[in-house]
């Protein structure tokens, strides 16, 4: 993964207790589907899918919003708090320009406090590092399923 930032009430921080937390997350190039799988069972089989929701998801190579250019979609981006990969975050900010349009004096923000406790663990660079020479297999695989989980919804 390669950011992760809070969006909405959470980021904020005036959300009241049973507020969801909104993430945008950027994955590395090529593992959208995989990460878009791994969070939905993660948040299903951990009893989290109503806390937490994966409103973007988008890979390092794609970090321009390419549609809905929109009110909600520039506020979805300007309010978003990262906790996760600054240059990432601001890498995102420049490839969506098209937010002033909206906001003009909309900026990067800084960090969140948090940040400081959201480091990638030993466990996920190893199996990164593992699972690397599978993963056109894994995305394929992830994009089918996920397809195929909400072919059924």
């Amino acid at each position: 993964m390669y950011a992760l930032c809070v969006g909405t009430m959470r980021a904020h921080r005036t959300s009241l207790a049973r507020d969801d937390l909104d993430l945008f997350i950027v994955t590395a190039r090529g593992r959208a589907w995989t990460t878009a799988l791994g969070s939905l069972l993660w948040t299903k089989l951990g009893g989290y899918r109503e806390d937490v929701c994966a409103n973007y998801l988008v890979d390092e190579d794609h970090l321009g919003i390419d549609v809905q250019h929109d009110i909600y979609t520039a506020h979805q981006l300007i309010h978003l708090f990262p906790v996760m990969g600054e240059v990432t975050y601001r890498r995102l900010w420049a490839a969506n320009e098209w937010v002033h349009a909206f906001f003009p004096n909309a900026a990067p923000r800084p960090l969140a406090p948090e940040a400081r406790f959201v480091e990638p663990s030993r466990t996920q660079a190893w199996l990164e590092r593992v699972l690397e020479p599978l993963e056109p297999a894994l995305e394929w695989g992830s994009r089918a399923a996920y397809q195929g989980y909400l072919a059924l919804r």
